[in-house]
């Protein structure tokens, strides 16, 4: 009868601080295996012998810079850059001491946000539009917009940066449900919130 086989602990690398990560090698598991290294596999008769050895599979390049221009004029289509300052200065003045999870200091100017964050920029002025006298069809096409450019950072190009972070906070705490309650998206953005600043190294308390 043969001996059952120890099997290792399985430790997630991205549950340490970036800092603290293991090294794992490109084609190499965590456990040490090969790519297809299962119960079976020809990488487990052949052992690790076959691993190409390269460098770490973190940081292996500089930083993607994702260009994000076209969302400044995609805000242009449907809202009056004027209009848009208004909703900004609204968030800052009325919103942020009421709920300061996502401050700016003042004297902030809405033209800089909109350059420098355009995706945290459109979530802020998609969540402040309600309650004012901006059209119903404008608040729809801005938070259709949002949902489109959250989907295509995060899914599609598999962006994960501190603005995301921020703008899925923004738009969880002043979230509006769907007709249908069924498609409600608010405990998705708050996990992926979490998840992604995991991943960036920003949600550990201090001394972990």
């Amino acid at each position: 009868e043969c001996a059952p086989t120890a099997i290792p602990p399985f430790k997630n690398p991205l549950s340490c601080p970036p800092n603290k990560r293991p090294k794992v090698e490109l084609g190499q598991s965590t456990s040490g295996r090969g790519a297809r290294g299962m119960a079976g596999s020809e990488d487990d008769a052949a052992g690790s012998s076959n691993v190409t050895p390269a460098t770490s599979i973190y940081n292996q390049n500089n930083p993607v810079v994702w260009d994000h221009s076209d969302i400044e004029q995609k805000m242009n289509a449907i809202i009056s850059p004027e209009d848009a300052e208004r909703l900004f200065d609204r968030y800052v003045e009325h919103f942020v001491p009421q709920f300061p999870a996502v401050p700016f200091p003042k004297g902030t100017k809405a033209s800089q946000v909109r350059r420098e964050k355009p995706i945290l920029f459109l979530a802020i002025i998609s969540g402040t539009s309600y309650g004012t006298n901006i059209p119903a069809e404008t608040q729809i096409k801005l938070e259709r917009e949002l949902r489109e450019v959250l989907a295509t950072c995060m899914w599609k190009n598999g962006e994960k940066s501190l603005q995301l972070v921020q703008a899925l906070q923004v738009n969880a705490l002043w979230y509006r449900p769907p007709d249908n309650f069924e498609q409600h998206m608010f405990y998705q953005m708050v996990h992926t919130a979490m998840i992604m600043s995991m991943d960036l190294g920003i949600a550990f308390g201090v001394g972990q």
